[in-house]
């Protein structure tokens, strides 16, 4: 869910930088859109972890020799 809400974030940040832009701040944009794009990647990132735990290795059965055969 984290993952979820930084990317949207990250989506949203551009939007603000614009307008920002256009409100007399030109250099906003592109210092959203690095924000922007920073916050999309930790948001995927997030998205992609996995909580289950590490898978642990099964032993083999051992072979039983048979003695005097």
């Amino acid at each position: 869910m984290i993952g979820n809400i930084l990317i949207g974030m990250g989506a949203m940040s551009p939007a603000l930088g614009g307008t920002l832009s256009k409100a007399g701040f030109p250099t906003a944009l592109y210092i959203s859109e690095l924000i922007g794009i920073m916050l999309i990647f930790i948001g995927y990132t997030q998205a992609v972890k996995t909580d289950a735990p590490a898978p642990v290795p099964v032993q083999q059965p051992v072979q039983a020799s048979i003695k005097g055969a």
